[in-house]
């Protein structure tokens, strides 16, 4: 047990590493303040209550973005995440990231978490 726990606190343990890596990856993606409330059971159930029965619109008032348009962004995250890591440099991903990420974490401490 002192054996497990040593490695996660000095990084030995991929999985932990990775783990961090997903938590990151999601702040960044989701903005580090998405104010909607996911009911991850019901993803069918996309509809607001204020929505207006015009009849002639057929898109949503909502603030989230198209599923291809979030999946576009998700590539690109990652993309910009393996790069990150490939090359050492952190500084193109954290500055795509939100303001709230910023104000919480800087490229240094982006730069330890995901050291060798």
């Amino acid at each position: 047990m002192k054996n497990l726990i040593k490695k996660l606190i000095s990084g030995g343990d991929t999985r932990a590493n990775g783990v961090i890596a997903l938590v990151f990856v999601s702040l960044i993606v989701l903005g580090c303040s998405c104010n909607r409330s996911f009911d991850l059971g019901n993803m069918a159930n996309t509809s607001t209550s204020d929505n207006s029965s015009s009849g002639t619109s057929t898109t949503s008032s909502s603030d989230m973005p198209s599923d291809a348009l979030i999946e576009a962004m998700v590539k690109e995250t990652l993309a910009d995440f393996n790069l990150a890591v490939t090359t050492d440099n952190w500084s193109g991903i954290y500055e795509k990231a939100s303001t709230d990420f910023q104000s919480t974490f800087t490229e240094a401490q982006m730069k330890d978490t995901f050291k060798d």
